[in-house]
C-alpha cells in the first residue's frame, strides 16, 4: 500500500487536530529553509482562514526543537482564525525523537481535553514532522517508539519526510518511526515548502468535506511534469 492509498484515512469525526513538527535546526538554517518555512506557514494561515468548510473542522498546533534543547510550543490548538504563525528560530540541536513523542501525546491529551472536559467529538488527529532525520537526542528513541505504539493504537496519521540533499538524511530514523503503511518521503529542495503547504491545504479542504467514516483523497504529492502540486519524491 502506498503513500496515497493507505488504510483509507479515514474522517470519524468532524474536528480534528493537526500537527505541525518543525526541524529548526542549523542546518535547515544554512541552506534558507527557515524562510521557506516561514513564507509557506504564512500562506496557509491566510488560505484556511479563508476556506469556510476547514475553519470549521481544522485545530492546529505547531512545535519546534527549542533554544534550551528541548522541543518548544509555538502554536496550541487553534482554529484557524487564531492560527498565526510565529517567524522561526533557530535551535541549537536536533531533538528528533523527543520532538515525534511530544506531537503524538499533544494530540492524545487534546483528544482526550476535548471529549471529557468539553463533551465534544474530536478526530484522531493528523501529525506533520520534516526533518533530515539526524537526531540529537537518541536517548529519547525508546521514547519515540512508544509514541509510535499510541498513535496507531488511537488512529493518530504521521506523515514524515527528509528535507534537504537526500545524501545528508538519515531515512532509516525516518523509517523507523514512519507508519508501515506510509513511507517517508523526501523533499528534493527547500524551494518546494511553498507546494507542500498548498498540498497540504487541499488535503485538509478534501477531509473536512468527507463525510462520517468516508475515505479521504490525497492529492497527489509527487513530483512530475503534470502535478502543479508535486513537492515530493520517494525515499
Amino acid at each position: 500500500m502506498n503513500f496515497l492509498s493507505r488504510r483509507q484515512l479515514r474522517n470519524p469525526d468532524r474536528v480534528f487536530p493537526v500537527v505541525l513538527t518543525k526541524d529548526n535546526s542549523p542546518s535547515v538554517f544554512a541552506v534558507g529553509g527557515h524562510r521557506q518555512m516561514d513564507d509557506g506557514l504564512r500562506q496557509l494561515s491566510d488560505e484556511i482562514r479563508r476556506d469556510a468548510v476547514i475553519a470549521k473542522s481544522v485545530e492546529v498546533c505547531v512545535l519546534e526543537f527549542g533554544l534550551d534543547e528541548t522541543v518548544t510550543k509555538v502554536v496550541d490548538f487553534v482554529s484557524p482564525a487564531a492560527f498565526v504563525p510565529p517567524p522561526t528560530k533557530s535551535s541549537l540541536t536536533t531533538p528528533f525523537y523527543e520532538a515525534y513523542a511530544r506531537s503524538v501525546y499533544e494530540v492524545l491529551e487534546r483528544q482526550k481535553t476535548v471529549r471529557e472536559v468539553e463533551g465534544r467529538d474530536y478526530g484522531h488527529g493528523w501529525i506533520f514532522q520534516w526533518s533530515d532525520g539526524r537526531a540529537g537526542d537518541t536517548e529519547k528513541r525508546s521514547l519515540a517508539l512508544a509514541a509510535k505504539s499510541a498513535a496507531a493504537k488511537h488512529g493518530v496519521e504521521t506523515f514524515f519526510f527528509g528535507v534537504g540533499p537526500k545524501e545528508h538524511i538519515d531515512f532509516a530514523v525516518l523509517r523507523e518511526l514512519s507508519q508501515p503503511e506510509r513511507p517517508p518521503l523526501w523533499m528534493p529542495g527547500v524551494e518546494n515548502f511553498g507546494k507542500f503547504f498548498e498540498w497540504l491545504r487541499l488535503s485538509l479542504q478534501n477531509r473536512s468535506q468527507t463525510r462520517n467514516g468516508e475515505p479521504v483523497e490525497l492529492p497527489n504529492p509527487f513530483i512530475d511534469s503534470n502535478n502543479p502540486h508535486g513537492w515530493a519524491a520517494r525515499a
